[in-house]
This record gives C-alpha cells, structure tokens and sequence, in this order.
C-alpha cells in the first residue's frame, strides 16, 4: 500500500463534512445526501441542519418587455434556477399565470390564438421542463366571458399537477363562475366541471381591525369549512401603529399580503407607504426586506424549488 494515506470519508469529521456540504448548491447537495447515511442524517441533526443549504425560495410575478417572468430570489444556492424561464420556447408569446410549489404556468398570448381558446404551458425553472397543454374546449359566445387560471401542485402528496381554469360570465358587472375546466396531468386532457378537493389549502386576511392578519385553513376531509389558524400582530410586522395608506376616502390598506408560507412560518408582505417587499418570519418575530422601490400593485406568487421530475 502507498505511504501516503488514502482520505476517504471515514477519515473526515463531521464538522468538516458539514462545512464542506454547506457550500455547495441545494441540487448538489441532495445528490450528496445519497453517498451514506451518516450524510443524510445531517438534514435532521438539529445542531447541523441550520448550516446545510436551505431549499431555494423566492417570489414569482410577471414582467413586461422581453421576460415573460421574474424570481425575486429569497435565498441563496439558487444559481441554477432560471427565474427568466429563458428556456422556453416562444417564450415572446407567453404571460405568467401562477405557480406552486416549484412549477410555474403561462398562458400563450399569441394574437393567432382564439379568444375563446386557452393554451398553457407548465414548466420548471429547476429542471428546466416543459409542458404544453392541449387547447381548451372553444364555447360560442366569447366576447361577455373572462378567464382566471390557477395551478395546484404538491409533490408531497402527489406527483402529478393540476390546472383550474374558471370561465367569468360578464354583464356590466361580473355575475359568477359560467364553468370550470380541470387539467389533470395523469390525463392529460381537460374535464368540464370537475369535482375536485383540496389535500390543505390555507389562505390569509387582513383583520377586521387591520392591524392583524388572520389565516385560514380549508378542512378538505370533514366539513369543508373554513377555519381560523391564527392571527399574526401586522404591528410587529411592520413597526408602525396605522395601517391605511393616506387620507383618501374610500380609505385604502398601507399594505398588502402577497404570499403565505406556513410549513416555514414566512408571511410576505408589500408595504404600499415605503415601497417596499418585505419577509416576516411568524415564529421568530423577524423582519426583513427584501426589496426596495417595488411595485405595490406587482402579483407576487411564492416560489419553493422542486427537482422532482416533471409529470408527463
């Protein structure tokens, strides 16, 4: 045997295997997990978990001019993510619609496309995968309805995605959901009026009072109702005593609630007086920005990477 001795890693101490784990890339990292157990046994170890990469997060919205999308990251071991979703193809003709849990959906904008049609495309900013879903099903009277989409993915339940996609009658004034077509990704095909329940759903409101924000959760099991989880003091959160934005009547909320992230205890906040983003964390009372100058009327979506595979 050589003199020199062999470095494997048995001869490694924890504290360096972790050091060494926690600069490289959260993709890289999950691979690393793989080599042994010892290695995998560091995302649950209390006294090493908060070293390692976090899984990368960060804030979905659309964009005007040439991106079709924007990821204001959250993190960082995100470098391998493409926030722009350069990768798509035609990606001049799309506009972003939602996402969850680390897919993303768009809606072609293309003038050679129907009104009365909708096409979508899922995709992945992590793995960099698409999807484009078959065309909607055409109804004969288009010019009084609009069209609202949202996407349902959760990897933890289930691998497969889901997209809703309401059809609004219109009168002068809005008069209700006309239909809803469902796309179910183990389908692959659209299904007018489905039924279809939540695994959990939750959602956050301001308070009667405005200086809280309320958060519900959806009881998809059992009854079907709605909730009250907790309530989150928006005078921590944003350390100031009044709420309203100026002096105008009707009076308008000095802030926005733009994305909810209870499993990591994250609240995302717009406040619409500084112009600015900000992330407060329920559980620590922490405050922090950001970004400044941002737009106060921008749909911010929340975004946590997924590598799964994409379904189909």
């Amino acid at each position: 045997m050589d003199s020199k001795k062999v470095l494997t890693d048995a001869s490694l101490t924890d504290d360096l295997v972790v050091k060494i784990l926690s600069r490289v890339p959260f993709k890289s990292f999950c691979r690393f997990k793989c080599v042994c157990k010892a290695w995998l046994a560091f995302s649950s170890d209390p006294h090493y978990r908060h070293k390692l990469p976090k899984i990368p997060t960060g804030l979905f919205h659309g964009c005007k001019g040439g991106s079709v999308a924007q990821l204001v990251s959250l993190s960082r071991n995100d470098e391998e993510i493409d926030g722009g979703l350069t990768f798509l193809p035609h990606r001049e003709h799309l506009k972003f619609v939602d996402c969850c849990n680390g897919l993303v959906l768009c809606k072609y904008k293309s003038n050679c496309i129907p009104p009365n049609i909708c096409r979508f495309i899922v995709c992945n900013p992590a793995t960099r995968e698409w999807r484009t879903l078959p065309d909607t099903h055409p109804d004969p009277y288009t010019m009084d309805y609009t069209y609202k989409a949202f996407l349902a993915f959760d990897p933890s339940w289930s691998a497969q995605f889901y997209v809703f996609n309401f059809q609004e009658k219109f009168d002068e004034m809005p008069i209700g959901i006309n239909k809803l077509e469902v796309f179910s990704s183990d389908l692959s095909t659209w299904i007018v009026d489905a039924a279809w329940s939540s695994r959990l759903l939750q959602c956050a409101f301001p308070g009667e009072s405005s200086d809280t924000a309320e958060v519900f959760s959806l009881d998809a099991h059992h009854s079907y109702e709605w909730s009250l989880k907790r309530r989150v003091s928006l005078r921590d959160a944003l350390g100031r005593d009044v709420f309203f934005h100026n002096d105008e009547w009707p009076r308008r909320l000095g802030y926005r609630i733009a994305a909810l992230d209870l499993e990591r205890g994250v609240i995302i906040l717009v406040d619409k007086e500084q112009m600015k983003l900000l992330s407060y964390n329920i559980n620590t009372g922490k405050l922090r920005k950001i970004q400044d100058d941002c737009r106060t009327t921008t749909d911010y979506r929340y975004y946590v990477a997924c590598y799964s595979k994409l379904p189909g």
